[in-house]
C-alpha cells in the first residue's frame, strides 16, 4: 500500500483503482503480532488503517448498500449520524438511509464528497474536518462494466459518467476527499473511468516471499495444532506457496489442524493448483513439474540447450535466457513435456496457458488481461502453450472479429517480449505446424530460440529404456511392480527395421501395450515374448505425407545449426541447399568455463 500512501500525500489523484488481489488478507506488522485476532482484509485496511484519521468512510456495493465502517476516529454509528445530516437536503424516492440501487446510491455518495466547505460548516459545525471523507466502491465492475456505451443500458451509462465527472472534479480534490474503486480485473472496469488521467491504478500483489515467511510464524502461533511433515522446512512451505494468496495458505493451515496430520508439500500443491485455476477463471492451469532431463530419451542437441536454459532461469541470468521456446515437430516427440523438464530443472512453477478467446464482446482482452496480471505475479515462471499454431496463428486468417484477434495478438507480443520480463517469464510455445503461426512470434525477440523436435533412429534404445522406467514408476505409484526382462538396446537390435521412424509416443504405446500382456498373464516382468506379441498387434496410425511435412517445416524454421540433430543434416540441407557448418558442441559448463 506504500503506492497508495505516497500517491495521497503528493496529492497526485483523489480517484484510486485497487485490483487483482483485492480478497486477500494483508500482512501488516501490528496485525502480525496480534495473533489473536485475522489479518486485515483491504478493505478493512483502507477503511480502518488508512483511512484511521478520516471521520466519515462510506462503503458501497450493490448487495449492502452503504455502509460505514468505524475507526479511531468516529464509530460507525457516528460516520452514519454524519451522512444523514450532509444528506439531509437531498429529497425524493431515492434519499433514503442506505439504497443499494447506484442510481440511489451514487448522488447521495456524490452530495457528500461535494458538499462545500461553508455548508458543511453550517450542517455539521466542526464535527467533520475538511478532507475527512473517503468513499470505498466494492465490486465496482459490476456498476461501471467495461464494454461499448452504445450497447449498455441507460442505467450503466449513467453510473460510468457519475463516477467519470467524480475523476475530474476539482472541488472533489481541493476538499482533500478520496474515492477508492476494487475491482479484480481492472480490464473489466470501463475505460471512461480507468483510463482517465486523474485515475491512478493500484494493483494489489500476492504476497512476497517475506510476507509469507512472516504469515507462516503468525499461523504457527495462531494454531499451536499445525505442524509440517518431517521432511519440510519452513522455507520449502514459503517457497512451495509462492503464486497462493494468504487465504489460500490459511485454508491450506485450517484443513490440516483440522484432519489433525502434518501438512505435506502434495496438499500445498493441490491446493495452490485449484487457487491459481479459480483466480485465473480456469484460463490458466497449474503444472507441478516433476520430470528431470534423465526421464527424457535421447534428443540430445535439444537437451543440451535446454539445460542450459534451465541453468540460466535458476541463477537469474538475464543475459543467458531466451525470450520464448519455440519446440517444433510432428506429434509424439517429446514437445510438450521438455517445456516441463526445463521448469524442474530450473526450479520454477509452469502454468499451461489454455484458449482465452471468448463468444462475448469485450469478454476475449478482459481475459487476456487478468491472465498476464496473474502470470507477472507469479513471476519468476514457465508459460507453456500447446498446439500454439492455433492460438498465434497468422493474423488475418479467419478472423472476423473486427480487429480482437489482431489486438490479443499484440497485446501478448509486449508481454511475452518486454526486456524487463526476461529471465523471469518464459514462454514455451508448442507446434506441429511453426508455418501457420504469425511471422512476428517466430522473429528473434519474440522465439529467440526454434528448436525441431524429431524422432531419431540413433537415440531410439535410449528413448526405450527411458520409456521403460516410466512406465515401472507409475506402475510403482499404484502399488504394482513392473520389471523388464530386456533394456532398449535388445528391443532395438531384434526390431529395428519395424522400430525405424517410430516417435516416443509410439514406443510408449508399443511398451504399454507389451506390459498390459505380462499382466494379464499374470506375471510382473515383461519378455521379449510380450514384446514380440505387441509389435505383431500395434498399428500405427498416421499419414506418412503429413509425418514427413511437419519434419521438414521444423527444420526449415530451425533457429541455430547446432539444434538440428544429425540424423537430419541431411535432409537439412536438401530442404534448404545449404550444408550446416561443422560445430563442436560442449556441454553448458565447458563452454561457461
Amino acid at each position: 500500500m506504500d503506492e497508495f500512501t505516497q500517491n495521497v500525500c503528493a496529492g497526485t489523484a483523489h480517484t484510486f483503482v485497487f485490483h487483482l488481489n483485492v480478497n486477500d488478507l494483508i500482512a501488516t506488522k501490528e496485525a502480525l503480532e496480534d495473533t489473536g485476532n485475522p489479518l486485515p482484509s483491504v478493505r478493512r485496511l483502507l477503511a480502518q488503517t488508512l483511512f484511521e484519521e478520516r471521520s466519515l468512510v462510506i462503503l458501497y456495493n450493490r448487495s449492502e448498500g452503504i455502509t460505514f465502517r468505524g475507526n479511531k476516529t468516529k464509530s460507525g454509528e457516528e460516520m452514519a449520524e454524519l451522512f444523514g445530516k450532509l444528506t439531509s437536503k437531498c429529497s425524493g424516492p431515492d434519499c433514503r438511509s442506505s439504497p443499494k440501487d447506484p442510481q440511489a446510491a451514487l448522488p447521495l455518495i456524490e452530495r457528500v464528497l461535494t458538499v462545500s466547505d461553508k455548508e458543511q460548516k453550517d450542517l455539521l459545525g466542526d464535527e467533520l474536518p475538511i478532507g475527512s471523507i473517503a468513499v470505498i466502491i466494492d465490486y465496482a465492475e459490476t456498476i461501471i462494466p467495461s464494454g461499448s456505451i452504445t450497447s449498455m443500458s441507460e442505467s450503466d451509462r449513467t453510473n460510468i459518467v457519475t463516477i467519470a465527472r467524480w475523476t475530474q472534479n476539482p472541488e472533489i480534490d481541493r476538499l482533500g476527499n478520496l474515492v477508492c474503486l476494487l475491482a479484480t480485473n481492472e480490464s473489466e472496469l470501463n475505460t471512461v473511468v480507468r483510463g482517465a488521467p486523474d485515475v491512478v491504478s493500484i494493483k494489489v500483489p500476492l504476497p512476497g516471499k517475506e510476507d509469507r515467511a512472516a504469515f507462516l510464524q503468525y499461523l504457527q502461533k495462531r494454531f499451536p495444532a499445525f505442524a509440517l511433515e518431517p521432511y519440510l522446512t519452513d522455507d520449502m512451505v514459503v517457497h512451495a506457496c509462492s503464486g497462493m494468496s494468504l487465504r489460500n495458505i490459511e485454508d491450506v493451515v485450517r484443513l490440516s489442524v483440522r484432519e489433525l496430520k502434518p501438512l505435506s508439500l502434495s496438499e500445498i500443491y493441490a491446493h495452490k493448483k485449484k487457487a491459481i485455476e479459480r483466480m485465473s477463471g480456469g484460463l490458466l492451469r497449474f503444472v507441478r513439474p516433476s520430470s528431470k532431463f534423465d526421464d527424457v530419451g535421447g534428443l540430445t542437441q535439444a537437451k543440451m540447450e535446454l539445460l542450459a536454459v534451465a541453468s540460466a532461469l535458476r541463477e537469474g541470468d538475464v543475459i543467458g535466457s531466451p525470450e520464448g521456446v519455440l519446440l517444433m515437430g510432428p506429434p509424439g516427440t517429446g514437445k510438450t513435456i521438455l517445456a516441463e523438464v526445463v521448469a524442474t530443472e530450473a526450479e520454477l512453477p509452469m502454468v499451461d496457458m489454455v484458449t482465452i478467446r471468448d463468444m462475448w464482446v469485450g469478454s476475449s482482452e478482459q481475459r487476456l488481461e487478468l491472465v498476464l496480471s496473474i502470470i507477472d505475479e507469479l513471476a519468476p515462471i514457465i508459460v507453456r502453450r500447446d498446439e500454439a499454431e492455433a492460438e498465434d496463428s497468422k493474423r488475418g486468417v479467419q478472423e472476423n472479429d473486427s480487429g480482437v484477434g489482431s489486438r490479443m495478438k499484440k497485446r501478448e507480443l509486449e508481454f511475452f517480449s518486454d526486456p524487463k520480463r526476461r529471465g523471469r517469464v518464459l514462454i514455451f510455445r508448442i507446434s506441429n505446424r511453426p508455418d501457420m503461426m504469425d511471422a512476428a512470434i517466430l522473429r528473434p525477440g519474440r522465439s529467440d530460440l526454434r528448436i525441431p523436435i524429431l524422432p531419431s533412429e540413433e537415440d531410439l534404445h535410449a528413448v526405450i529404456d527411458c520409456l521403460m522406467a516410466t512406465l515401472s514408476k507409475q506402475a510403482q505409484m499404484n502399488g504394482k511392480e513392473l520389471l523388464w526382462n530386456h533394456g532398449g538396446k535388445a528391443v532395438v537390435e531384434k526390431h529395428q527395421a519395424y522400430l525405424k521412424g517410430f516417435t516416443g509416443a509410439e514406443v510408449r504405446g508399443l511398451l504399454a501395450r507389451a506390459a498390459m500382456l505380462a499382466s494379464r498373464a499374470h506375471v510382473n516382468a515383461v519378455s521379449m515374448m510380450h514384446i514380440d506379441q505387441a509389435i505383431r498387434e500395434f498399428i500405427r496410425s498416421r499419414d506418412e505425407d503429413e509425418f514427413q511435412a511437419m519434419i521438414d517445416i521444423a527444420l526449415k524454421f530451425t533457429s541455430l545449426h547446432a539444434l538440428i540433430p544429425d540424423q537430419w543434416k541431411p535432409r537439412y540441407a536438401e530442404l534448404t541447399g545449404t550444408n550446416p557448418p561443422v560445430i563442436i558442441t560442449q556441454d553448458p559448463e565447458a563452454i561457461a568455463n
